[in-house]
């Protein structure tokens, strides 16, 4: 054990300027010229900044200087989905006229009082986590936030200016090494999926449109479509309310059902089989990023009464014609991402689809037995890198958890950083 000492003080003492920004609409490409543009949360990520994740301010908005973004300043997310919201980090690379938007808080500390690296790496800690999550407010886990006199008037237990320098460079150092490990895993992880795709293709993909043996049914024809509910549109709670499970966006991306993080809402009893999945059930999203948009997944019972919100499309398939988890493969054809990328509408970086795009998706149609039989042949090519795939999440898993192990240590003097190494955190995990 060190001995490290430290300082109680709150935030708002040892910064030198704060500031939040406008978040209008804006158009959804990158500053060129004298122009202007403002943060995308995506920008901020723990341990790093993209300043190419921005989007072009209006020019009505152009010219905020004391929401420009300068190397040194510390910005804070304070707007969106819970795991999201208090995500933290240090300005390292310039940006030339970029702005924070009204869902982040710039922070630019007095280095006289501390290292902006250091007190980036601090806010990732489980206290000053737990501080903020205690201040979350919203209608939903997806629409969480907190005030900025929250964050400013947080107590921080600073060590000697001294002692945070040596803690920031030691954590530089190490950390960029577990960086790079997680990188390449990112990296594999993408041509894995890359390959999975392919495959799916090379099984499912339509032929040409000029072959006259060819058939495309559209998805209307052998579907119905079932929208979600919004609770912001459901009566004031009342002694008739019941408490139901509840999907969203986040819990429904890439074709993937992330049931990690499930919410809850509570609407009348009578209303409590409105939006109910059933099994079979092939969901996919209304809005979201461009190459996730239309990729479905096949709902299976995972949680009993379960309901999902309005930006979700549940399909409900013919079953004697149509295999869900054939339609659910057919969206991630080569075929079936052109088709909803080439039609989605897009509005403020994100794009949309609707009713009539998704029911007028052509598909080939063979009989259920030959969709059940292709279906099972794309399973059998996949296992063997859906097993990849799982150890090279489980590695990644490993290496933030060590990442964020180490930070927490040496900001709360757990050894002393003139002495120690964080070599041993990758330990197992080879490049």
């Amino acid at each position: 054990m060190s001995n490290f000492t430290s300082d109680r003080r709150r935030l708002r003492w040892i910064t030198s300027h704060t500031a939040s920004g406008p978040s209008p609409t804006c158009e959804n490409r990158n500053i060129v010229g004298n122009e202007w543009g403002v943060l995308k949360t995506t920008a901020i990520t723990w341990g790093s900044w993209d300043p190419t994740q921005h989007k072009v301010l209006p020019e009505q908005y152009w010219g905020n200087e004391a929401a420009r973004v300068r190397v040194g300043d510390v910005v804070v997310t304070k707007a969106g989905p819970r795991h999201r919201v208090g995500v933290a980090t240090y300005v390292d690379k310039p940006s030339e006229r970029i702005i924070v938007s009204g869902k982040m808080i710039l922070i630019r500390p007095d280095p006289k009082a501390v290292d902006g690296r250091y007190l980036a790496c601090y806010l990732s800690t489980p206290g000053p986590q737990s501080f903020l999550d205690s201040r979350k407010t919203g209608m939903a886990e997806s629409q969480m936030n907190f005030a900025n006199s929250d964050l400013l008037g947080m107590p921080l237990d600073l060590p000697s200016l001294e002692n945070q320098h040596r803690i920031s460079e030691f954590l530089e150092a190490e950390t960029a090494r577990i960086d790079h490990l997680i990188s390449l895993r990112r990296r594999q992880l993408e041509l894995l999926n890359e390959r999975s795709h392919s495959l799916i293709s090379e099984a499912l993909q339509p032929h040409t449109t000029d072959d006259t043996n060819q058939v495309l049914v559209k998805v209307g024809h052998v579907c119905r479509l079932h929208p979600g509910i919004s609770p912001s549109s459901l009566p004031r709670k009342d002694d008739t309310f019941v408490v139901r499970p509840y999907l969203q966006i986040s819990n429904v991306q890439s074709g993937v059902l992330r049931l990690e993080r499930v919410a809850r809402v509570a609407l009348p009893q009578a209303l409590a089989t409105t939006a109910k999945l059933r099994k079979g059930d092939v969901l996919t999203t209304r809005v979201g990023d461009p190459d996730k948009l239309g990729r479905a997944a096949v709902w299976n019972e995972e949680i009993d009464n379960c309901l999902f919100e309005s930006n979700i499309f549940a399909l409900r398939p013919d079953v004697t014609l149509l295999a869900p988890e054939y339609l659910a493969l057919m969206t991630s054809t080569a075929y079936g991402r052109h088709y909803f990328e080439s039609t989605g509408s897009q509005t403020t970086g994100l794009a949309s689809t609707n009713t009539g795009k998704i029911l007028g998706f052509r598909i080939p149609l063979p009989d259920v037995q030959t969709q059940h039989r292709k279906v099972e042949q794309v399973r059998s090519k996949l296992s063997e890198t859906d097993r990849i795939r799982d150890v090279l999440t489980r590695q990644s898993v490993v290496l933030w958890e060590r990442r964020q192990a180490l930070i927490t240590a040496a900001v709360t003097g757990q050894f002393d950083v003139s002495t120690a190494s964080g070599r041993n955190v990758t330990e197992g995990v080879s490049a």
